[in-house]
């Protein structure tokens, strides 16, 4: 009988973690959490500064890069930061559609 018993708290326990670990978890949407306009504007100004900077470092590593390269390929330099430019250009345009929902 004490054998029968903890093999059935073997299997409830096995069984639970099987649930916890194989089970799909629920999906996890982001929302975008309610604000006035004016946090709004005011997180669109910190966002736009972010890009900002990022476009700023990456084009500084590029030039660290290009100054570096011995066998001078300006391509390269340009590709990256091309790179850089696009996706600041895209950034730019998806904050400014950016539209959080008014509390």
């Amino acid at each position: 009988m004490n054998n029968l018993a903890i093999a059935a708290g073997v299997l409830v326990i096995v069984g639970l973690h099987l649930a916890t670990t194989v089970a799909p978890l629920p999906a996890l949407t982001p929302t975008t959490p309610c604000m006035d306009a004016d946090t709004r504007e005011r997180t669109r100004t910190i966002m736009f500064a972010g890009i900002e900077e990022g476009l700023k470092r990456h084009t500084v590593s590029v030039y660290d890069t290009w100054l570096k390269d011995p066998s001078d390929q300006p391509q390269r330099a340009a590709r990256g930061l091309h790179i850089g430019i696009s996706a600041y250009v895209r950034s730019r345009q998806s904050i400014l559609n950016w539209s959080p929902p008014v509390c």
